[in-house]
């Protein structure tokens, strides 16, 4: 189960979503997961922890947000080297 919560590298991702597409996901977005796309603008990694520590959206609405992203292709979750408890989320890059 773990596995399937990893997807591919921002190569892969990223070939995978034009801007045109990009837009019209973004639009469709919750406020909430709007929100948290803006958060992880700045391109560094981050954890659940600290999306939620510079934000006042709920845990549970945070969880919904990542997964409706995840599903989208408009984030990647990555393995934490440093801690392997948690998952590093990254905004994809447009090539």
């Amino acid at each position: 189960m773990a596995a399937s919560l990893f997807t591919g590298s921002f190569s892969e991702t990223a070939s995978l979503v034009s801007p045109e597409i990009l837009t019209s996901k973004i639009i469709r977005l919750t406020p909430s997961a709007r929100k948290i796309l803006k958060i992880l603008d700045d391109g560094k990694s981050k954890t659940f922890h600290d999306i939620s520590g510079e934000t006042t959206i709920s845990e549970r609405a945070i969880r919904n947000a990542l997964s409706l992203l995840r599903k989208e292709r408009l984030i990647i979750a990555k393995f934490n080297i440093r801690d392997g408890r948690q998952v590093l989320y990254e905004k994809i890059r447009i090539s």
